[in-house]
């Protein structure tokens, strides 16, 4: 045995000594900005890696040697390395080349079970309001779908839409939709880029049930001011970026807003069909610093607040002596420094901490003009969710075949579902509940040959709340085996814990969510997911095909009380959730995906099945869940004519959602000011028993790039969408008319008969949108003039033509 250790420490001494670490960073020669997902290669051979999304890599090689580096849209560089020192080093690219694709033979990377998309990716694909949005676009993708129609509630694999994990600059957001639904907060000017695990997460990632998503932020210009702005139907934006007051440093800040609100308010208020004005709307800020201080250490600090707001005013009337105001906003704050070091030896080591809080405050404030005194009402309802966060992640490549990384994160939860305070009652609150969830983890990826490769890791978490103390390890594994050399398989497994649940009331509408941290009762969800799948290239590496199939076994689910219509006002919710519920999901994926030439496109289907079962729900049997669709299918199509004109169509195709369909109507006493009163209720067939007819809509855009009069460069971006006018179901209702109200008819009125009702929200919609970008090549010539910077640009904002 000693003679075997001594072999094997010389074997692995001997590689290590003899082989050099390069490591460094990857970025644009003009801005500065990082690139994701650049080759690095050695010489003209198979051995090589990509950068991460800080535009890091690391690799050894054996002096000396040559590295050249590579990036879709650039001119590749090389570089010549003689040191047998580790060397840490920065590469910029300058952009201009027509490079359409880079083949890497010796980098096997992960494509099975995840989605990789570019800020260039989500400006060709047509949306509602003809501005991108992030999830939106990822419903294209299979295995991902939407609540409903024009809806950003994302749900993967027959998983919810609080199962999901969503990431700003490796920092986790709690709400990230606007617009009940219709639009995501992730804001498309600061996104650099994006990572979507639907399968197999490696183990630095933790805490959700279905799926990650990672999104990058761009760092600013660090050359020079510029800026753009932009409006469209549903918002105005504008960005501006450029070096910061350190040296090394830059500054990014992005902003919407909806005008729509002050339209719908003026609107309403000089018309007499209501005795009331009511305005709806959203706006959301980001804000980016970056600095180097030394080539070894970056230092990164965001901000991000975003509201959502339905205000209802009463008018000034004869006939009122009441004046009141109702409000309703909800929305994220989040906070976060991060700290990156990067050693020459190809060591690096991230550490974040962060600071993220979703609210959700209703309030209705009133006065009434009595004869001899006025008196004021104030009622005011909050919930709460604040993450205090921290992470440190570290990496280090052992050799070009093995790299490792580890590290932990600890998070404190503050819950809080409902803290009410009125005037004529005392405060009170639903009870203010703390959890932390504590995790070590390691990711091993290697990769033997050129045929095998993969990652194995394990996360052990802790999670606490008061008394409740749950132990948990998760392991994951990602193998793929090179059968042919275009032909890739692909097996994982994942066991995955999540430690708070979200509730949803009805469609999951307006900012009708509440979070419920997990405790005795209420356990902590988790889910076993196995996948296996393949995928292969043709012509060339022109046509990429994948095919994947999946098992999720999903327990301790919970769900809202049945019937509930509004969550917040409910004092004793806690005690009516209903809870160890089991959910099955499983199906099968297949895309194609063209990726270079004038054409390119994408074509998904999915089929896939998801089911439920609650103890004292549709007589205990299994029942088909609220995310069930067997069938989805998506196809896009882009054509760029020339640099300035480039066209895009989008069609899709799903199943329709289940509904829980009436058999029969029956009388039961209700109490009224005379006493009781016998009215009708519906009386319900098996849960989610019926479903709702098919939905597909086909979208078109258009994008238009010119010049202004000022030399500005601008792009005009023009949509339809639902383009042949399909009216999709967003909810089924049953009433005597097709008035979209609830009602019940008193036994003593004329028996009428009810039939069934659909609603749609988006027919035919055309929309454009105007974008203008302040570049600031011209602003270093005024600068010398002394009228230069940041104050010269938002003046030419302020004053464009």
């Amino acid at each position: 045995m000693k003679y075997i250790f001594f072999i094997v420490l010389t074997i692995l001494t001997k590689i290590l000594v003899s082989q050099t670490t390069v490591s460094g960073y990857v970025s644009d020669f003009e801005t500065g900005e990082r690139l994701i997902g650049a080759y690095i290669m050695i010489g003209s051979g198979t051995v090589g890696t990509t950068s991460d999304n800080d535009g890091f890599f690391s690799i050894k090689i054996k002096t000396p040697a040559t590295i050249a580096v590579s990036y879709v849209g650039y001119k590749s560089k090389s570089i010549e390395l003689l040191t047998s020192k580790d060397t840490l080093v920065s590469i910029l690219l300058e952009s201009g080349a027509l490079l359409d694709e880079v083949l890497v033979v010796g980098k096997k990377e992960r494509k099975v079970g995840k989605i990789t998309l570019s800020a260039e990716d989500m400006r060709t694909v047509p949306v509602l309001g003809a501005k991108p949005d992030v999830l939106k676009i990822l419903e294209a993708k299979p295995g991902i779908q939407m609540q409903h129609e024009g809806s950003s509630l994302m749900q993967v694999r027959g998983g919810d839409a609080g199962q999901n994990l969503y990431l700003f600059d490796g920092v986790p957001l709690i709400h990230v939709h606007h617009f009940g639904g219709f639009l995501s907060v992730f804001n498309p000017d600061i996104i650099n880029g994006l990572d979507l695990y639907v399968g197999a997460f490696p183990a630095r990632y933790g805490g959700k049930l279905s799926s990650i998503l990672d999104i990058s932020q761009r760092e600013g210009d660090k050359n020079k001011y510029s800026g753009s702005f932009s409006f469209g139907v549903t918002d105005a934006s504008g960005v501006i970026e450029g070096p910061a007051m350190f040296k090394n440093s830059s500054f990014i800040v992005t902003a919407r807003k909806t005008f729509y609100d002050a339209l719908i308010g003026t609107a309403t208020y000089f018309t007499n069909i209501d005795d009331y004005v009511w305005a709806f709307g959203f706006h959301d800020i980001n804000a980016k610093l970056s600095w180097r201080p030394h080539t070894s250490h970056s230092l990164y600090f965001n901000l991000y607040q975003g509201d959502d707001y339905l205000h209802n005013w009463s008018k000034k009337t004869s006939y009122s002596n009441v004046k009141y105001h109702e409000a309703q906003v909800w929305g994220n704050w989040l906070a976060s420094g991060r700290w990156v070091y990067t050693s020459p030896n190809g060591l690096t080591g991230t550490q974040t901490l962060s600071l993220t809080r979703y609210r959700l405050r209703y309030q209705f404030d009133a006065t009434y003009n009595g004869e001899s005194e006025k008196e004021h009402y104030l009622n005011s309802m909050k919930s709460t969710v604040v993450d205090y966060s921290g992470k440190s992640v570290w990496k280090y490549r052992l050799n070009n075949s093995y790299d490792i990384e580890f590290g932990g994160n600890f998070s404190f939860l503050k819950n809080q579902p409902k803290r009410i305070k009125a005037t004529l009652e005392n405060s009170r609150s639903a009870g203010v509940s703390w959890s932390q969830v504590n995790s070590l983890f390691i990711d091993n990826n290697w990769n033997i040959g050129s045929h095998f490769w993969g990652t194995a890791g394990v996360r052990a978490t802790a999670y606490q709340a008061d008394d409740f103390l749950y132990l948990s390890a998760e392991p994951r594994l990602d193998v793929n085996y090179s059968l042919l050399e275009n032909l890739t398989l692909n097996a994982g497994y994942m066991h995955v814990n999540q430690y708070n649940h979200l509730l949803m009331a009805g469609n999951g509408g307006l900012a009708n969510e509440i979070w419920i941290a997990a405790n005795e009762r209420v356990k902590p969800a988790s889910v076993h997911l196995s996948a296996v799948g393949f995928s292969t290239q043709f012509f060339g590496g022109t046509i990429e095909m994948q095919t994947n199939g999946y098992y999720k076994k999903m327990r301790n689910l919970a769900m809202a009380p049945i019937g509930s219509a509004i969550l917040s006002g409910d004092e004793h919710l806690l005690d009516k959730i209903i809870t160890n519920g089991r959910g099955d999901a499983y199906g099968i994926e297949f895309s194609l995906s063209k990726g270079k030439g004038k054409f390119k496109g994408d074509l998904a289907y999915t089929y896939s099945r998801a089911f439920r079962k609650f103890e004292g729900v549709n007589n205990n049997d299994w029942f088909v869940s609220n995310y069930d669709r067997p069938h989805s299918i998506n196809a896009t199509l882009r054509y760029k004519l020339n640099k300035r004109v480039a066209f895009a169509e989008s069609w899709s195709f799903s199943s329709g959602m289940p509904y829980t369909p009436i058999i029969g109507r029956y009388l039961i006493e209700t109490p009224t000011n005379s006493g009781m009163a016998l009215n009708e209720a519906f009386l319900y067939g098996d849960k989610n028993s019926a479903r709702m007819k098919n939905s597909h809509r086909l979208d078109i855009g258009m994008t238009l790039e010119g010049t202004s009069k000022r030399g500005n460069r601008t792009l005009w971006t023009f949509s339809v969408y639902n383009a042949y006018n399909r009216k999709n179901p967003v909810l089924y209702y049953y009433n005597t008319s097709d008035k979209f109200e609830v009602g019940f008819s008193s036994a003593d009125e004329n028996y009428q008969d009810v039939e069934l009702y659909q609603k749609s929200f988006f027919t035919f919609l055309p929309s454009v949108s105007y974008k203008v970008f302040f570049d600031g090549h011209n602003y270093r010539k005024k600068k010398a003039e002394g009228r230069g910077g940041v104050f010269q640009l938002i003046k030419d904002w302020a004053t464009y033509q």
